[in-house]
């Protein structure tokens, strides 16, 4: 069996604050996501992305939880604001969605 890795923008999963102000992890609700999960699973997969937040040991903690129970491992990759801004923001919303989604005269280069 092949493994399998995944790269993508974002974490399969959510990282949100609860009442008490502590981090909780959430699957995500995407299509993609959705699509790729059994997969990931069934082939010993890693899912590396943004989480969306700084990554500290609790952060760490929590995602390494959160493969156990998916059964594919979630790495975090860093990002500084100005690559969010550049990448997401500029790259990825102005040109690269419009084109996977046939919107060409949309596209902002």
């Amino acid at each position: 069996m092949t493994r399998l890795v995944v790269v993508s923008y974002r974490l399969p999963d959510a990282l949100n604050k609860d009442e008490q102000g502590d981090w909780k992890v959430v699957p995500g609700a995407g299509c993609l996501v959705t699509a790729m999960a059994p997969v990931l699973r069934d082939r010993c997969g890693t899912c590396r992305g943004w989480s969306v937040t700084s990554v500290g040991a609790e952060v760490l903690d929590l995602l390494a939880s959160f493969s156990n129970e998916a059964g594919y491992e979630v790495k975090p990759v860093g990002m500084t604001a100005e690559a969010v801004n550049d990448f997401y923001c500029g790259l990825s919303h102005e040109v690269v969605w419009p084109l996977c989604h046939k919107l060409q005269y949309r596209c902002n280069f």
